[in-house]
């Protein structure tokens, strides 16, 4: 019985000890007819829709899990030849990855400075094969390449697609509207981003072609960096319960270098067209302009600590980023290797 009671005024003065520090990070308190200090404003009601400390200087950090997919022309990797002569195209079955972002920013006077760096790394496999009557023709394998009058079909189509996607952002925003439920920021900034991948095509068993039996591949290491300006638009919209939505839209336009090499092999060997067996093509690099665009929305949670001397936000977020560039001649057709990713990003911010 003494025990218990000793446990249970122990656990009292605990209590009693944390709501005078609580209270002593509140003070001091509103007094009627007194001046408001910046450091006596309500943490649960902030008074901008924008993220404001107790009379300092923001400084913040960021941790965001991101859960995306990723789209190339890579995606495209053969044709289907079907029993009755027609033909469709095969993709490269994708599916999402994790992949993270971090950031910090600080706040210097009007202006707001923030980093943030992008790293999405992955690889998709995908097998076909050929039903009857049918033959799969691997990308590229063309008559025109090749130099033979019929393209080669094979009984079964295996292919990898390696995807590495880093980018970094330095970004500077200022508020251009500020107001109870709605912020809005614009931005200016430099972004840089380092695209790779590595495609491999293998055809075996062929079944229709010259060489019965044997095996065929192509392969490719493409490479890709890009630096520009980008500009956008920052808005929050302040919910009732510390809830509030998201909405960003970027645009940029980047200087891009692009190299590429391929090896292609498929016996026998063609002495009247080098490229038939084990080529490499179009290792020059090729530089040009590319424009992207990046949007985000969704939903967070925020909350103010200890007389807004702290601030945690936690949001959840569909992302999608694009490119449009000039198109590419590799091999036998036209690439444009304009990467697509998207998908959902579990975002987390400390200010302090």
């Amino acid at each position: 019985m003494k025990n218990r009671k000793f446990i249970s005024a122990l656990f009292t003065l605990v209590a009693i000890q944390a709501l005078v520090q609580a209270e002593e990070c509140c003070e001091p308190g509103l007094v009627a007819g007194e001046p408001v200090l910046c450091d006596q404003i309500p943490p649960i009601f902030p008074y901008s829709a924008s993220v404001d400390l107790d009379c300092k200087r923001d400084m913040y950090v960021t941790g965001d899990f991101i859960y995306w997919t990723a789209y190339s022309n890579a995606a495209q990797v053969g044709i289907r030849n079907t029993a009755t002569g027609g033909s469709r195209l095969l993709y490269l079955k994708d599916g999402y990855r994790p992949g993270f972002k971090v950031g910090f920013g600080i706040e210097l006077d009007e202006l707001v400075v923030e980093a943030q760096y992008i790293w999405w790394h992955h690889r998709y496999k995908t097998n076909f094969s050929a039903g009857p009557g049918e033959s799969i023709t691997p990308f590229t394998f063309s008559a025109q390449v090749l130099g033979i009058a019929i393209l080669p079909g094979f009984a079964q189509l295996r292919t990898e697609w390696r995807y590495h996607f880093d980018q970094l952002l330095l970004s500077f925003q200022r508020a251009i509207y500020l107001g109870s439920r709605l912020s809005l920021n614009g931005m200016i900034g430099v972004i840089a981003d380092w695209v790779k991948e590595d495609t491999l095509n293998l055809g075996v068993n062929e079944i229709v072609g010259p060489a019965p039996g044997v095996n065929g591949f192509v392969q490719g290491n493409y490479k890709r960096w890009s630096v520009g300006p980008t500009v956008g638009l920052r808005a929050k919209v302040l919910l009732p319960c510390s809830f509030r939505v998201i909405g960003n839209l970027d645009l940029n336009i980047a200087y891009l270098e692009w190299k590429g090499s391929g090896t292609l092999s498929f016996p026998p060997f063609n002495p009247a067209n080098p490229f038939a067996n084990s080529t490499e093509r179009y290792k020059h690099p090729v530089d040009y302009w590319k424009a992207g665009a990046a949007s985000q929305l969704g939903l967070a949670w925020e909350r103010y600590l200890c007389c807004n001397a702290f601030h945690v936000y936690l949001g959840l977020t569909y992302d999608y980023i694009t490119t449009w560039s000039a198109a590419v001649a590799a091999f036998d057709h036209i690439i444009r290797f304009d990467p697509v990713l998207h998908g959902l990003t579990l975002e987390a911010r400390f200010d302090f």
